[in-house]
């Protein structure tokens, strides 16, 4: 049964062998050079692996095995040329070419040796993998003695080493490289693999930066080490002993551990526990060796090595027994959560988490995988028509759409301000609770396999704004660190586009429950009539930040045009129906009182818009009048409302474009259109300075006194990361544009679609054009999430004809 467990980490961990080795026998510089060429490899070979042992062991896969050998075949030039440009170009370490050369020799044929392995792994032909793991061993002990025995010629052992392996996949090579493959086909099914080991690779290079620039390059060392030993058990099971493990069971959710592995489980989780209550009370202090944080790290990494066995044991089982798509969701997901996890825990807790860092890795991971096993096992999980699943959709949504802010201090917002400055300050930004739903909701449904274009939109922006980070702030470690973070706040609200495409499920029966806009309603029922209670009672013209026991952040233009957006979403989907039609007539004069007191331009553009579209729209299908009374109510006490306030400060600079009483003394003021323009043209000017900051945006953030943001979502992400960056989102746009293009036909008598398309598409093309609202945590999170939403409705109405 470990026939090939043993095969498998034989050729996957030789390498890693002959390093240690190397290093603990006096060959330290040799061995600094394996561990650098290794880390190279690791990162380019493994993203492009593509989960290839588990698809091939998968005995349901459409995989073709000619497709993967010539696939890997195609790329094995290309990645062991950017494998050697990684190696030898190190600062500060002197790799030899040869080393490099003969290293990714080594790692070509373990590659091509894996699939190999792995068909006859399904063939069960144990005596192959006896053999070759008879040889490897003899290859390792003869490349291990001519680099201790000889000093020039050493590198004759290590070529044979790396290189005789291959002789035994010749035949299997040759067979393959001669039937008939199609690289479209290859390519096409692979891709969801390729994205799911590329954002592991990724994502474990970006989090090892994050440590180093917050914890400084002597403790991040230590912890590197400390995280080594909880990663060790764990990678032997991914890469040897699990895939083997759940092959060998048929039954899909059975437990399929044995018992001695059990037990080796039981004591590393318990010898982890003893070091972690050791280090906290300092009797680890008397050891000769390792600083406490050392211990602390190492004894929580290895509590975190059982929780990440058990998370890979359900992906693993997702990649054999299910559908190929299952894994890149909860893979990004996951690795990105880790990234975006160190700063925010750093400004929030300090050093004091970097020992925890493994443990919540491991711990997320488990928790993710189980809930997509479970969502994706029908005995185990419930139907989403069912009460208690439509309940928590009400409760998902509700706190998508109220708007309640905390901070990383942990207290609710209540600032009063009317323009409050977070100073740039992580600490002082409030983040809305729309996080916890957003992530929340994306764990409990967890249906991913529905979300294939948003999850490749979502791995692609991190590729490239990843690339962005690291070409424009080479050896810039403050500009990096920075950069980092500011890609993790444009990435943060991204994901809700995927809770928005999983919502409803394209399941025409939850789409009827119209459970969003029905809670969309409550919140403004809720939300609308206190802030004007108390911008009446505050006697300023315009909308009060404060509700009873907490105040509402970016009140004045973000959070206006959302709740707006809302209120249009509600008048189309409940405008046949009577008592919701009551409900949205009765408040339409408050609703057009809050547009103006927003003192927001395209809330009100959108409040009339949208009311005239839907007049629009009744008119020409069913010469239906009544909306205009909706459209009047609103629109008429927008405008009284506007002109009572009409000679106030705040409305003066807002819709006449005039300066600030304060700025008017200053002949160097300028209006408020005026200072945008500036803008744009300084942003502008900076993207097209060079090559470099057109493709890959600029190194360093604008300052933030004269220039806060771009005022245009695009440019702004553009500026600050290249156009390449801006090409996933604009690839999304036009697949969401054609979408609505091919159901033109069938648009009218879907009335409900049609608000939500207008929504969105408002939302991407004029408030984003005008201000920056996808990367800000409140209005970027509803703007994704319905954008998804609307994805998903235009798919479900495909399917069925609508």
């Amino acid at each position: 049964m470990y026939s090939f467990p043993l095969a498998f980490a034989f050729n996957t961990f030789s390498t890693t062998g002959l390093m240690i080795l190397l290093g603990a026998l006096g060959r330290s510089s040799l061995a600094a050079e394996f561990g650098i060429v290794h880390g190279a490899m690791y990162a380019l070979f493994f993203s492009f692996s593509a989960n290839a042992r588990n698809l091939i062991l998968n005995r349901e896969s459409e995989i073709e095995l000619a497709s993967l050998v010539h696939a890997r075949l195609i790329l094995l030039f290309p990645l062991g040329i950017a494998s050697y440009v990684l190696s030898v170009g190190v600062p500060d370490i002197e790799v030899s070419g040869i080393i490099a050369v003969i290293l990714i020799i080594r790692r070509g044929t373990e590659w091509l040796s894996e699939l190999h392995l792995s068909r006859l792994e399904v063939q069960r032909s144990n005596k192959f993998a006896n053999v070759f793991s008879f040889v490897q061993i003899m290859l390792f002990f003869t490349a291990l003695f001519s680099v201790l025995l000889f000093q020039k010629f050493y590198w004759f052992g290590l070529l044979l080493w790396a290189i005789a392996p291959i002789f035994m996949h010749l035949n299997f090579i040759y067979r393959n490289f001669r039937n008939r493959w199609s690289i479209d086909r290859a390519y096409g099914f692979l891709l969801p693999q390729l994205g799911s080991t590329a954002i592991i690779g990724i994502s474990v290079y970006v989090f090892r930066l994050l440590v180093l620039f917050f914890a400084g390059k002597n403790v991040a060392g230590e912890l590197y080490a400390a995280y080594a030993v909880g990663g060790f058990i764990s990678s032997i099971f991914v890469f040897a002993l699990g895939p083997t493990l759940i092959f060998q069971n048929k039954k899909q959710y059975a437990s399929d551990l044995p018992l001695w592995f059990k037990l080796v489980l039981l004591a590393f989780i318990t010898m982890g526990g003893i070091i972690s209550i050791f280090s906290v009370t300092g009797i680890i202090n008397v050891l000769p060796f390792g600083s406490n944080l050392f211990w602390a790290a190492a004894g929580l990494s290895m509590i975190g090595g059982t929780f990440m066995i058990l998370g890979q044991k359900i992906r693993i089982q997702l990649l054999q027994s299910i559908e190929k798509d299952y894994v890149i969701g909860p893979d990004i997901m996951i690795n990105i959560l880790i990234v975006a996890i160190i700063p925010f825990s750093y400004h929030l807790i300090g050093k004091g988490i970097f020992p925890y860092l493994f443990l919540f890795n491991a711990v997320l991971s488990f928790g993710i995988f189980t809930f997509v096993k479970f969502r994706n096992s029908p005995d185990l999980f419930q139907d989403p028509l069912a009460a208690s699943f439509k309940k928590m959709l009400y409760l998902l949504a509700f706190f998508i759409v109220f708007p309640i802010f905390f901070q990383l201090s942990g207290q609710i917002f209540t600032n009063p301000s009317y323009l409050f400055d977070t100073k740039g300050l992580l600490m002082r930004v409030p983040i809305p609770f729309s996080i916890f739903a957003c992530f929340g909701g994306l764990l409990y449904i967890s249906n991913y396999k529905i979300s294939k274009n948003t999850l490749y939109m979502l791995f692609f922006m991190f590729v490239l704004m990843t690339a962005s980070t690291l070409i424009t702030t080479q050896n810039q470690i403050g500009n990096q660190r920075d950069k980092f973070i500011l890609m993790i706040q444009f990435f943060l609200p991204m994901f809700s586009i995927l809770l928005g495409k999983m919502f409803e499920g394209e399941n025409v029966t939850v789409i009827n429950e119209k459970i969003f806009e029905k809670s969309a309603l409550l919140v403004i029922l809720i939300v609308v009539p206190i802030q004007i209670f108390n911008t009446r009672v505050s006697g300023i013209p315009i909308l009060s930040p404060k509700m009873v026991f907490f105040s509402i952040y970016q009140h004045l233009q973000y959070v206006p045009t959302i709740l707006i957006c809302c209120y249009i979403l509600v008048v189309f989907a409940f405008y046949e129906n009577k008592p919701f039609y009551h409900i949205v007539l009765f408040i339409s004069p408050l609703i057009g009182v809050y547009t103006a007191l927003s003192n927001s331009m395209l809330t009100a553009f959108v409040l009339t818009s949208g009311l005239a579209l839907i007049c629009f729209v009744r008119y020409i299908q069913y010469n239906d009048k009544k909306p205009l009374v909706i459209f009047f109510c609103a629109v008429v006490s927008m405008v009284i409302t506007m002109s009572y306030f009409i000679n106030s400060v705040y409305m003066i600079e807002k819709w006449q474009f005039e300066k600030s009483v304060s700025a008017k003394s200053n002949p160097n003021a300028k209006s408020n259109i005026e200072y945008r323009i500036d803008i744009w043209r300084y942003y502008i000017s900076g993207l097209l300075k060079n090559e470099t900051n057109l493709f890959f945006g600029n190194s360093e953030r604008p300052e933030r006194e004269k220039y806060p943001s771009a005022h245009n979502y695009y440019l702004d992400l553009a500026y600050n990361f290249g156009v390449l960056s801006v090409m996933p989102i604009l690839c999304m746009i036009a697949i969401t544009l054609i979408k609505i293009y091919k159901m033109r036909f069938h648009l009218w008598q879907q009335q409900r679609l049609v608000g939500l398309i207008f929504i969105v598409l408002f939302l991407l093309f004029f408030d984003n054009s005008l201000k920056v609202g996808m990367r800000q945590p409140y209005p970027g999170i509803i703007t994704f999430f319905l954008w998804g939403l609307l994805l998903s409705r235009i798919d479900a109405c495909s399917k069925t004809h609508c």
